[in-house]
Protein backbone atom coordinates (compact mmCIF):
# COMPACT_ATOMS: atom_id res chain seq x y z
CA UNK A 1 0.00 0.00 0.00
CA UNK A 2 1.15 3.31 -1.00
CA UNK A 3 2.32 5.69 2.39
CA UNK A 4 0.13 8.52 1.19
CA UNK A 5 -3.08 6.76 2.16
CA UNK A 6 -1.64 5.79 5.67
CA UNK A 7 -2.75 9.28 6.98
CA UNK A 8 -4.58 7.96 10.51
CA UNK A 9 -1.74 8.56 12.98
CA UNK A 10 -2.82 5.60 15.18
CA UNK A 11 -1.61 4.29 18.99
CA UNK A 12 -1.72 1.00 19.48
CA UNK A 13 -2.72 -0.05 23.61
CA UNK A 14 -2.25 -2.83 25.05
CA UNK A 15 -4.53 -4.33 27.79
CA UNK A 16 -3.17 -4.53 31.38
CA UNK A 17 -4.38 -6.47 34.34
CA UNK A 18 -3.22 -4.94 37.64
CA UNK A 19 -4.85 -4.71 41.00
CA UNK A 20 -5.98 -1.13 42.68
CA UNK A 21 -5.42 0.32 46.32
CA UNK A 22 -7.85 -1.54 47.57
CA UNK A 23 -6.65 -5.00 46.17
CA UNK A 24 -9.23 -5.25 43.27
CA UNK A 25 -8.82 -6.48 39.83
CA UNK A 26 -8.47 -4.16 37.13
CA UNK A 27 -7.82 -3.57 33.39
CA UNK A 28 -6.33 -0.80 31.58
CA UNK A 29 -4.47 0.13 28.29
CA UNK A 30 -1.32 0.98 28.24
CA UNK A 31 0.16 2.93 24.68
CA UNK A 32 2.73 -0.04 23.17
CA UNK A 33 3.44 1.70 19.56
CA UNK A 34 2.49 4.82 17.24
CA UNK A 35 1.58 3.58 13.68
CA UNK A 36 0.08 5.37 10.56
CA UNK A 37 -2.20 3.56 8.99
CA UNK A 38 -5.22 3.71 6.50
CA UNK A 39 -8.64 3.30 8.30
CA UNK A 40 -11.59 2.00 6.14
CA UNK A 41 -15.32 2.13 6.80
CA UNK A 42 -16.87 -0.81 5.96
CA UNK A 43 -20.57 -1.83 7.43
CA UNK A 44 -22.93 -0.38 10.49
CA UNK A 45 -25.22 -1.79 12.43
CA UNK A 46 -27.37 -0.12 15.37
CA UNK A 47 -29.25 -2.21 18.18
CA UNK A 48 -30.35 -1.73 21.93
CA UNK A 49 -28.68 -3.09 24.40
CA UNK A 50 -29.97 -2.96 27.92
CA UNK A 51 -31.91 -0.15 26.87
CA UNK A 52 -29.70 1.98 25.53
CA UNK A 53 -29.26 2.49 21.69
CA UNK A 54 -26.01 1.24 20.35
CA UNK A 55 -24.13 1.91 17.06
CA UNK A 56 -21.00 -0.25 15.43
CA UNK A 57 -18.71 0.84 12.47
CA UNK A 58 -16.72 -1.85 11.04
CA UNK A 59 -13.10 -1.40 10.01
CA UNK A 60 -10.05 -2.82 8.04
CA UNK A 61 -6.99 -0.68 9.02
CA UNK A 62 -3.98 -1.18 7.62
CA UNK A 63 -0.61 -0.73 8.84
CA UNK A 64 3.19 -1.79 8.61
CA UNK A 65 4.43 -4.56 10.62
CA UNK A 66 5.02 -3.97 14.22
CA UNK A 67 5.67 -7.14 16.87
CA UNK A 68 3.59 -5.37 19.01
CA UNK A 69 0.44 -5.47 17.39
CA UNK A 70 -1.61 -8.21 18.71
CA UNK A 71 -5.05 -9.38 18.87
CA UNK A 72 -4.80 -7.96 22.97
CA UNK A 73 -5.08 -4.63 22.05
CA UNK A 74 -6.65 -1.84 20.54
CA UNK A 75 -6.13 1.30 18.15
CA UNK A 76 -6.89 5.11 19.23
CA UNK A 77 -6.69 7.52 16.41
CA UNK A 78 -4.32 10.07 18.16
CA UNK A 79 -5.93 13.46 16.71
CA UNK A 80 -9.77 12.15 17.23
CA UNK A 81 -9.81 9.90 20.30
CA UNK A 82 -11.81 7.12 18.55
CA UNK A 83 -11.31 3.67 19.68
CA UNK A 84 -11.15 0.71 17.27
CA UNK A 85 -11.63 -2.60 19.55
CA UNK A 86 -9.62 -5.58 16.98
CA UNK A 87 -12.31 -7.81 15.92
CA UNK A 88 -9.99 -10.65 15.21
CA UNK A 89 -6.19 -11.33 14.99
CA UNK A 90 -3.89 -8.98 13.14
CA UNK A 91 -3.25 -10.62 9.63
CA UNK A 92 0.27 -10.55 8.40
CA UNK A 93 0.04 -10.02 4.82
CA UNK A 94 1.76 -12.29 2.84
CA UNK A 95 3.92 -13.78 6.12
CA UNK A 96 6.34 -11.10 5.11
CA UNK A 97 6.18 -9.32 8.05
CA UNK A 98 6.22 -5.77 6.11
CA UNK A 99 2.30 -5.09 6.44
CA UNK A 100 -0.66 -5.85 8.75
CA UNK A 101 -4.38 -5.42 8.12
CA UNK A 102 -6.78 -5.45 10.90
CA UNK A 103 -10.78 -6.24 11.14
CA UNK A 104 -11.72 -3.88 13.60
CA UNK A 105 -14.76 -2.37 15.36
CA UNK A 106 -15.63 0.80 16.84
CA UNK A 107 -18.29 1.57 19.07
CA UNK A 108 -20.17 4.68 18.85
Amino acid sequence: MRAGLRRHKLMFEKKVSSTDDAGQPSEEYVPVASLYGHVKPLTGREAIETGRQVSEVSHLINTRYSAEVTAKGRFREESTGRVFNLAKAPMNVGERNRELVCDCIERI
